[in-house]
């Protein structure tokens, strides 16, 4: 098998590597029916999946994108404060 060959069938298990994780994706968040936001699926630093679900404003009865801003609030504290701590066993502050 010459090595154009083997880099196909390399490429084609890739890619339906990364669709069987898109389909599985996918049928899980369909399951979610109280979900409301975005997923992305990355491996290797690719994209494989990257979709949208639910609503961005129930009132006006606008979907989610995967443009949608999302408003985070106070979610994030505790991942800095995690950081910091790291970064302070670590003796980098």
């Amino acid at each position: 098998m010459g090595i154009h060959k083997t880099l196909l069938i390399f490429g084609l298990a890739v890619v339906t590597f990364a669709q069987d994780i898109a389909t599985n994706a996918d049928a899980f968040m369909q399951q979610q029916k109280q979900f409301s936001g975005t997923v992305l699926i990355a491996k290797e630093g690719k994209v494989v999946f990257e979709k949208a679900y639910g609503m961005a404003n129930y009132e006006w009865s606008i979907s989610n994108t995967t443009d949608t801003k999302f408003r985070l609030g106070s979610v994030t504290k505790q991942f800095g404060a995690a950081a910091i701590l790291k970064l302070e066993e670590q003796g980098k502050l």
